[in-house]
């Protein structure tokens, strides 16, 4: 390993940024997708987690509470 030296460690933080902007992209689109199949209310994060192809702990990571979960997800309901 080369922890430590500069160029390694700006690799490591790039590759870290790029893994989580494509799960974050990926858990966008299964919440999206799982909202207008099933509707707000009947989806739960597993769901989400299981069709983003990630943990259920990666859909909290981003939002600290439930409640802040809940309305970070309106603006992915569909408009009608």
């Amino acid at each position: 390993m080369m922890y430590g030296v500069p160029e390694y460690d700006a690799w490591r933080e790039r590759a870290a940024a790029t893994k989580k902007r494509r799960s974050d992209a990926a858990i966008r689109e299964a919440a999206r997708g799982l909202f207008e199949e099933h509707g707000f209310d009947e989806v739960i994060v597993e769901e989400i987690a299981a069709a983003a192809g990630v943990g259920p702990a990666a859909v909290y990571q981003p939002i600290p509470a439930t409640r802040a979960w809940s309305s970070h997800c309106l603006h992915l309901l569909p408009v009608k």
